[in-house]
């Protein structure tokens, strides 16, 4: 019987590849750009907020946003309580989003063209439905 979660490694493994050979040409790695667009789209946000939301762990996501707050493209800040963190995207960073959106364009349109469209719907809507059914991170 086929491991599910290695099967499913493989695929994002080569999606990722896909993403990354195109949003190279912008100076961002796939986890950069996906990072960059989610603070954009909930900020301010907390780290646990957005660990939340991005499905992974705090830890996981403090060492992925560093090399984003070293380039100057986000800003990490002392929340309202005092105790959390808050996270927002930088004029810098919504600068090199938006030339990262350009190139993600043309992988996703290159990407659809490959599946076909309606594979690559198909697919998205595979993931929704198991996201929804598998238990979120705490």
């Amino acid at each position: 019987m086929a491991c599910t979660c290695q099967k499913l490694r493989q695929l994002s493994r080569s999606i990722t590849h896909y993403y990354d050979a195109e949003l190279k040409k912008a100076g961002l790695k796939t986890t950069q750009y996906m990072l960059l667009s989610e603070i954009l789209g909930l900020q301010p946000v907390s780290l646990r907020g957005l660990a939340r939301a991005m499905h992974v762990e705090q830890s996981t996501l403090s060492r992925n946003l560093r090399p984003l707050k070293m380039a100057g493209w986000i800003e990490v800040a002392t929340g309202l309580d005092g105790r959390s963190k808050n996270v927002t995207v930088t004029p810098l960073g919504r600068a090199k989003q938006l030339e990262g959106n350009r190139r993600w364009l043309v992988a996703q349109q290159n990407f659809n063209s490959l599946l076909s469209a309606e594979r690559a719907a198909d697919l998205n809507a595979l993931a929704d439905n198991y996201m929804e059914v598998l238990p979120a991170l705490p």
